[in-house]
């Protein structure tokens, strides 16, 4: 964060250095699968708090929707791939489809219990409200969650770490 005087060779070769280091990573896919897989579950462990808020308190707390995909990143970060510039989105939906399943499979419990089939169960008008309400609250929730998430998964891409230092190759 400070102002420090560098010799332009100086910067210059360690701009090359890092953008020759940057795109390197970037066309590499070593541990891309485990990578992927890691952040399928990191999503699914992020899901934990939320769940316990819901079954615990009946409750729920949009801040801790912001925990899956940030749990999501972490577990891909975990994987050792490249942090190209796509695995933000990637996270994103990663963290939709857990949000969707995580809601589905609650209504899915609930009509279990009611002795029901799921499709029963969405024949009741207050059931299917329920549900799509919840959905919706859901979605809303991650939405603001990955808002609040993205800068941070961003920041850590590839692309971003070479718009850091292109202001070394003037």
């Amino acid at each position: 964060g400070a102002p420090v005087k560098l010799h332009d060779e100086c910067a210059k070769k360690f701009y090359l250095e890092v953008s020759t280091q940057v795109e390197r990573e970037e066309r590499s896919n070593e541990n891309m699968g485990k990578s992927l897989v890691y952040a399928v579950l990191g999503a699914i462990v992020g899901t934990i708090p939320t769940l316990i808020t819901i079954f615990a308190f009946q409750y729920m707390i949009a801040l801790l929707y912001a925990l899956i995909p940030l749990a999501s990143f972490y577990g891909y970060k975990y994987g050792n791939a490249a942090r190209k510039s796509w695995v933000p989105a990637f996270v994103s939906i990663i963290s939709l489809i857990i949000v969707v399943g995580m809601n589905l499979g609650l209504y899915y419990t609930i009509a279990i219990a009611e002795n029901v089939t799921f499709s029963e169960a969405l024949m009741v008008d207050e059931f299917k409200r329920a549900l799509l309400g919840d959905l919706g609250t859901s979605i809303l929730f991650l939405a603001i969650g990955i808002a609040i998430a993205w800068k941070k998964m961003y920041s850590q891409t590839t692309q971003a770490i070479k718009k850091d230092y292109e202001g070394l190759n003037g």
